[in-house]
């Protein structure tokens, strides 16, 4: 029944060792690094915890590899970590920097030419990318920015089925 089962061949083997070997490697720069780094940042802030960085830092109290958790924190200006915590996070600050324009466009013929259709964003906006939707099969044969604010599209029915697709357009607007 397993009769034609043999041992793999020493290239085999050394190969199957290579790819461990590589694999692994990954493996550990991916996880074990970081780990290890997040230990060394905590362990440092430890040490400074509660004390003047620079004082520390200028009396050499230290030891001779100076932290980079200090030597970072006077780079930040005298901010101090609640400063940085209270700052508001830029999902919160970024709110109505981008809206999504929705354009329903009406129907593309069942006729094989490919039909343009362009979608504006509102005054003081820039379109950044655009897209459509459909109630049939349309397939987009060129799709580009036109200028700053204005997003083309040449689609086109392909003719699989013999009603009108139905479209709207879709544009991401920033200011």
């Amino acid at each position: 029944m397993f009769r034609n089962i043999h041992r793999p061949s020493a290239a085999t083997v050394i190969a199957v060792l290579a790819l461990f070997v590589a694999l692994s490697g990954t493996a550990v720069a991916a996880g074990v690094v970081p780990l290890a780094a997040r230990a060394l940042v905590a362990d440092n802030a430890k040490k400074v915890q509660g004390k003047d960085v620079a004082a520390l830092l200028a009396h050499e109290a230290l030891p001779a590899k100076r932290s980079l958790v200090a030597e970072n924190a006077l780079k930040l200006g005298g901010v101090t970590a609640a400063d940085i915590a209270g700052m508001p996070s830029p999902a919160s600050s970024s709110a109505g920097l981008v809206t999504v324009k929705s354009l329903a466009v009406g129907q593309v013929p069942k006729d094989n030419y490919t039909h343009n259709f362009r979608i504006t964003c509102d005054s003081g906006l820039r379109v950044l990318a655009a897209g459509f939707s459909a109630d049939n099969v349309v397939g987009s044969y060129e799709s580009y920015p036109l200028d700053q604010s204005t997003w083309s599209m040449d689609l086109a029915h392909d003719g699989s089925n013999p009603a009108p697709a139905n479209v709207t357009l879709y544009a991401i607007c920033v200011k």
